[in-house]
């Protein structure tokens, strides 16, 4: 999280600081399937 988002953005309201980082996580467990679980599964559906 902090090399892909939080160095490289920029925050200019609290309001920023909290949606996007919770943007991005949401992204992060729900979008794309991850390489270390196989490349299989979101880390969300890995869970379940």
């Amino acid at each position: 999280m902090r090399d892909e988002l939080l160095n490289e953005t920029l925050f200019f309201t609290i309001g920023q600081a909290r949606s996007i980082p919770a943007r991005w996580v949401d992204d992060y467990n729900n979008e794309p399937p991850h390489s270390t679980l196989g490349d299989d599964a979101t880390p969300a559906a890995f869970v379940a």
